[in-house]
């Protein structure tokens, strides 16, 4: 199993157009069988703050996560994996990638 806890600071007036695409991947992970939770949060004492906490079964289903996000919003000319379309909304992000033991 992969959680993944993934903090981001919107660029200061696109959080309503950050809030959409991300809206985008959870619709998109809920449609896998291999999404065990996924949730999107924002902040309550600062509107560009968000967190997005999820648990696929495993890192390969992240992976197939990642690449259907593609489909969705856009293909990602980055080597990270996500779309750029999500990332150039950004400001800051932090990403915490965790396995379970």
């Amino acid at each position: 199993m992969v959680t993944v806890v993934y903090r981001v600071l919107a660029k200061k007036g696109k959080e309503r157009q950050f809030e959409k695409i991300a809206l985008k991947c959870v619709e998109c992970a809920h449609e896998s069988k291999n999404c065990i939770s996924y949730a999107f949060f924002k902040s309550l004492t600062n509107s560009r703050e968000f967190l997005v906490y999820y648990k696929f079964a495993s890192k390969k289903a992240q992976d197939v996560h990642i690449e259907n996000l593609h489909k969705k919003i856009r293909p990602a000319e980055n080597k990270r994996g996500l779309p750029d379309k999500f990332l150039s909304l950004l400001d800051e992000e932090e990403v915490v990638l965790l396995k379970l033991k």
